[in-house]
């Protein structure tokens, strides 16, 4: 097969970004700078820079053709460079920021509404009503952005071109600052070459090594510059200060820290020393709250999950350890109450956190009741949902997700990955909730697990995952009601109505004056939109899920129609990883798109309410069992066919000594010959069997208990024992759901 070349001017892609330079020629020849480029590249924004011009659009095509056809130059641009804004005054600070915020929305927000005269003088009109400034004001600030790059740089005032000459240092100027008290050195100023110097130890050494800190680069910066090595410093060579510095001597390390970061952007050669991820996490300043970007209860909820510091055991079988829970809080932002919980063996992932948004519209007077604590419905206000959800990027943001947005119309946001600190609320939680509950629980793993000589915290486990959710409750119940935050900030008007700062009180009060009602969604349409989905198999033994059989009048077709063509079909289910008890099965046409299916008891004992993780646990250990037995099985079976053998083998000598004759003769009486076999037979086993009969009655004579009343006594049939009842199982809805798959219907 021919392949056809392309060309090179076929090869050539058509890039102009902003910042480019454009220059033509002709009768009109001039100059412009790209502003704007539309990200479906068909318009251009340009800048003549011959003047105070405003900017024009054009088809981003003929600007290219003009390029390609070189009556255009085209030539790469670079960015306008501000000085740092440290070098600003407290003035010019604050009348930047007065302009950008002038400005700024129109800068960030229209584009490309701005680019259009009409439409910018209206723009610059309402802006100028809402800043209580004149349109002309706003035009002039806008003509600035453009001509500067569009940044919140670009609005600087021109004031700061403006101050006094700045005087040139040499290095035989007279020595200013405070003068050398100690020794008979002059001391030196500090020039523009010697500026370089400690940029470059800075920028070199410093910023490089993580290990060091100030006062090493400027060691460091002596012996590169302003020192000389004299031989081999194995073998007995040293550093000596440079001639030409005798007299003045060198800079001193108070100068090198003054000069430091009036040379270098100190803060940001530390933030690339120590990762941009590090530095934001534990240098970066804190200039705001939670609460200033929330409205009241039920705006903002977070979310996120830590796995416990306890071992607990399996409800199962006490015998076993089964490892340490995860804890999923979710936590409102406003009033800090924790609206829905999760305590489970998943490790922290989408299932964990879907499980925990279940619980936040579950009834939670119900779930406490599950666990053996009773509440009333104000002790923990249920089923909210927020308008936006603030999580972990690994667990919120997935394709599942979509379905939760979709749905309930939930504004998802992902904090950055290892900023644990943009989620400081639900964070801060898991240090108080567990430090309650530490002194008071066996199995809970201290600081010096696992070190010589120290009892292995593990074998103390008594909990099991019901009790230990208990405790949870319990903890979340006195953080709701009776928790006083002291470093809580707090809303103006709560002093005025006299509110303490405990969540429920907060909740209630922002309920009543700031939000109004948080959104209410129907529990049983919102865990099955969270709930995971699998692929199921219809076949003649009912609905097959991972080994289990789940059954349902309305699958009854599905199972009749497995059977008679004798191969299975397969579907989509819905289910709960906690309760194996029921899953949910997609019917088309049904009324709520779906169909509870309960679990079939396919043995005499009834199923409890064992999670899918328990009975995958039970069955590695009957493998294990069955596996140690396996090898007794094949020395049995052994024995069997060996047995089996050698009895045919002997049988085999017998029968051919009393055997002759042709074929025919052998089988021809085989009829006759089985009746005479069969009638001494049954005269054999009538004799055995009334010699035994009697010797039975003749037991009962002996012992004084005959009569048909005893020996009813004795044989008393059991009656046929009834269908053992089903355990009540709760409705399958009122559970949490969870969300494994992607995948939907």
């Amino acid at each position: 097969m021919m392949v056809e070349s392309l060309s090179e001017e076929a090869l050539r892609e058509p890039v102009i970004m902003e910042w480019d330079e454009l220059e033509w020629g002709g009768v009109s020849p001039g100059r412009a700078r790209v502003l704007h480029v539309s990200p479906d590249r068909r318009t251009i924004t340009i800048l003549r820079l011959d003047g105070r011009n405003w900017p024009e659009r054009m088809p981003y095509a003929f600007v290219w053709s003009m390029v390609d056809t070189k009556a255009w130059r085209h030539e790469e641009g670079k960015p306008i460079v501000f000085s740092h804004i440290s070098t600003l005054s407290d003035r010019q600070k604050d009348l930047r920021e007065e302009n950008w915020r002038i400005v700024g929305h129109l800068l960030e927000n229209c584009i490309p509404a701005i680019f259009d005269k009409k439409k910018r003088v209206n723009l610059a009109a309402a802006a100028a009503a809402a800043n209580r400034c004149t349109r002309r004001h706003v035009m002039n600030l806008l003509q600035r952005a453009f001509e500067n790059g569009m940044s919140k740089d670009s609005v600087r005032s021109p004031l700061d071109r403006n101050g006094k000459y700045e005087r040139v240092v040499t290095s035989d100027s007279k020595k200013r600052g405070r003068p050398v008290e100690i020794g008979n050195q002059l001391g030196l100023n500090v020039d523009e070459e010697i500026k370089q110097y400690f940029s470059n130890s800075l920028r070199l050494y410093w910023a490089r090594n993580r290990k060091i800190d100030l006062r090493a680069a400027y060691d460091f910066c002596l012996r590169l510059y302003f020192m000389d090595l004299t031989g081999d410093l194995l073998e007995g060579g040293e550093y000596k200060f440079k001639d030409r510095f005798a007299e003045s001597g060198v800079p001193t390390y108070g100068q090198f820290h003054y000069w430091a970061p009036k040379v270098v952007d100190l803060e940001a050669l530390r933030r690339r020393k120590m990762t941009p991820r590090v530095y934001d996490q534990k240098n970066k300043p804190i200039l705001g709250t939670s609460n200033s970007i929330t409205w009241g209860p039920g705006g903002r909820f977070q979310i996120d999950a830590t796995v416990l510091d306890t071992y607990i055991r399996s409800r199962r079988s006490r015998k076993q350890l089964i490892g340490r829970p995860t804890l999923y809080v979710v936590i409102d932002t406003f009033s800090r109450l924790i609206v829905g919980i999760y305590i489970g063996l998943e490790p922290p992932s989408w299932i964990g956190a879907m499980m925990a948004l279940a619980n936040c519209v579950e009834d939670k007077a119900e779930f406490c009741r599950g666990f053996g604590i009773d509440i009333a419905p104000e002790d923990w206000p249920t089923g909210m949902i927020p308008a936006v959800l603030l999580g972990d990027r690994g667990e919120i943001e997935r394709a599942v997700a979509e379905h939760m947005i979709t749905l309930m119309k939930i504004k998802v946001e992902t904090a950055a990955a290892y900023r644990g600190d943009w989620k400081g609320i639900v964070e801060s939680c898991f240090r108080t909730l567990p430090a309650i509950f530490k002194p008071y629980v066996d199995g809970y793993i201290e600081t010096d697990f696992r070190q010589r000589g120290v009892r292995d915290y593990r074998a103390d486990a008594v909990l099991d995952l019901d009790d230990l959710t208990a405790i949870i409750i319990e903890l979340v119940l006195y953080h709701n009601n009776d928790h006083v935050m002291t470093k809580y900030d707090r809303h103006p008007r709560l002093s005025e109505d006299e509110v303490p700062s405990i969540p429920r009180e907060l909740w209630n009060w922002g309920v009543s004056h700031l939000s109004g009602t948080a959104r209410q969604a129907d529990p049983e349409a919102f865990r099955f939109g969270l709930m995971p989905q699998t692929a199921i198999t219809f076949t003649q033994s009912g609905v097959v899920w991972e080994g289990r059989h789940y059954d349902h009048p309305a699958l009854h077709r599905k199972f009749a129609d497995a059977r008679r063509k004798g191969k299975v079909t397969y579907g989509r289910a819905s289910y709960d990883k906690r309760r194996t008890d029921a899953i949910l099965v997609h019917v088309r046409g049904s009324e709520k798109g779906y169909v509870v299916a309960r679990r079939v008891d396919r043995v005499s004992a009834v199923f409890g309410d064992s999670t899918a993780w328990e009975e995958y646990g039970a069955l590695q250990i009957d493998k294990a069992v069955n596996k140690k037995a396996s090898q007794a099985e094949a020395v049995a079976r052994a024995n069997a066919q060996g047995r089996t053998e050698a009895i045919n083998g002997r049988a085999a000598r017998r029968s051919k000594a009393a055997s002759g004759g042709s074929v025919l003769g052998q089988v021809k009486n085989i009829h006759l010959n089985r009746k005479e076999e069969l009638a001494l037979d049954r005269k054999q086993e009538s004799q055995v069997f009334i010699a035994s009969t009697a010797g039975s009655h003749e037991r009962l004579e002996e012992s004084g208990d005959g009569g048909a009343g005893a020996a009813g006594e004795k044989a008393r049939v059991l009656p046929f024992p009834l269908p053992v009842s089903k355990a009540a199982v709760p409705d399958f809805a009122a559970r949490n759901a969870v969300v494994l798959e992607d995948e939907d219907d």
